[in-house]
């Protein structure tokens, strides 16, 4: 299926990829060894709403933006991490 969908006014727009959103946070869930219970629990939604991403249902806009903002944080404090990683003993 096409990327994009003509609208009825011949505006083209781009589809939101449900399955890059799923698999963002799966790919952290299954390196922390967390369930998707944990996981959705984090975010602020409910299993049922992580359940539908997986098969790629629809997303309520809260859900969606919830899981979006959690990515974010999760983004921003490893590379944080990372960052103060490599500067411990830098003056040593």
């Amino acid at each position: 299926m096409s990327q994009f969908r003509r609208m009825i006014f011949g505006v083209v727009m781009r589809r939101f990829d449900v399955q890059a959103l799923y698999r963002a946070p799966d790919e952290q869930r299954a390196a922390r060894g967390q369930s998707w219970r944990d996981v959705a629990e984090a975010i602020g939604v409910s299993v049922a709403t992580s359940r539908r991403l997986r098969s790629g249902g629809r997303m309520e806009v809260d859900g969606m933006l919830a899981m979006v903002a959690w990515l974010a944080f999760r983004s921003k404090r490893s590379s944080a991490s990372r960052r103060n990683s490599r500067c411990v003993g830098h003056d040593e």
